[in-house]
């Protein structure tokens, strides 16, 4: 498979965003690493130029489905900002 980002560690996916409540947001193609359960948040960004796929922003308040071509599909939650705030 052709390398997409430029490194051979990356691939194509499908990037499915779901709001919390469950409801269907949005969808695009993006890049993934490989192997693909070394995709985290702050990895999709980076290698997708700093927003997520078809979004302008960190995506922080959607549940991902990541669909790649090849593996399995994997499921990141959305980011609660009240546990990141460590001055609570």
């Amino acid at each position: 498979m052709p390398d997409v980002a430029g490194t051979a560690h990356t691939m194509t996916s499908s990037f499915i965003y779901f709001k919390r409540s469950g409801k269907y947001y949005s969808e695009g193609n993006g890049v993934i690493t490989n192997p693909q359960f070394e995709s985290t948040r702050e990895t999709l960004l980076k290698i997708n130029g700093g927003a997520m796929p078809e979004l302008n922003s960190s995506g922080a308040e959607f549940f991902i489905v990541l669909l790649p071509p090849q593996g399995f599909p994997m499921l990141l939650p959305p980011i609660d900002e009240i546990a990141l705030d460590h001055s609570i």
